[in-house]
Parts: C-alpha cells; structure tokens; sequence
C-alpha cells in the first residue's frame, strides 16, 4: 500500500485512540483522549473515509465485526499498528 495518506493515518490513529481508552484508567486522560479524538475526526471528509477505510480494510490494517444491531466494529488489526 505504500505510504500512508493523512486521512488513512488519521483513521488508525483514531482506533488507537479507542483502544487507548480502554487502558486509562483516570477519568481526566479519558476526557483528554476524547477531545483530541473529536478534533481529528472533524477534520476528515465523510467521503473521503469510506474510500480510505474500505482501502485499509484490503490491505488488512483493519478488520471489521458485524454487531447484533446491523452495525460493524472497526478493529485495528496487528498490522496496523504496527504502520503507525
């Protein structure tokens, strides 16, 4: 897939930002972690992320998980970690 775009970028970043959530324990990091993850994601054009993120699913640096609701997870995978 070569370099990675901003916006792909962008995208892992914020899945690490989920999963960095998880890890914090105190309630002032989880708010700073939101604030930073709400400015990156009005940054990216809606169009723009469905394209990059069917892209980064093809090249397996995420991987996707239907919920009972219809909706899907996005879950950075080892290999997308590893790029960022």
């Amino acid at each position: 897939m070569g370099n990675l775009s901003d916006n792909k970028r962008k995208i892992l970043t914020l899945l690490f930002g989920g999963l960095s959530l998880l890890m914090v324990r105190t309630p002032g990091k989880h708010m700073k972690i939101l604030g930073d993850l709400k400015e990156e994601w009005a940054k990216i054009e809606k169009e723009r992320i469905k394209r990059d993120i069917r892209e980064l699913y093809r090249s397996k640096l995420i991987s996707a998980k239907p919920n009972p609701d219809g909706t899907l997870t996005l879950v950075l995978t080892d290999k997308g970690k590893q790029r960022l």
